[in-house]
């Protein structure tokens, strides 16, 4: 079951993340099989991937030093600008991987 799954849900970030612009990714995510879809999709979409051992907001504060954008488990504001915008892609972004 979780080959399926995993290959799925890899599919699905490959997907999701060919349409983000930014060359960087940060990604925090708990749940192993998630993890590591999220990791092989941004790989195969040819992003840099950072991984934070945490999601606190000062991690993200020198992340952000990066411009990259924040995948998995980080705070809903994480992929807002200073004035708190979304960074460009991010909404499209989640709307594809929840479809997938």
């Amino acid at each position: 079951m979780y080959g399926r799954q995993l290959r799925a849900r890899t599919r699905g970030w490959i997907s999701a993340l060919a349409h983000v612009h930014n060359p960087s990714v940060a990604l925090f995510e708990p749940d192993g099989v998630e993890f590591a879809a999220a990791l092989m999709g941004a790989w195969y979409a040819g992003k840099t991937v950072y991984l934070p051992g945490d999601a606190l907001p000062g991690t993200c504060h020198a992340l952000r030093a990066h411009d990259v954008v924040f995948l998995g488990r980080f705070d809903e504001r994480a992929n807002e600008d200073a004035f708190g915008r979304r960074l460009h892609g991010v909404d499209a972004l989640q709307r594809r991987l929840d479809a997938a």
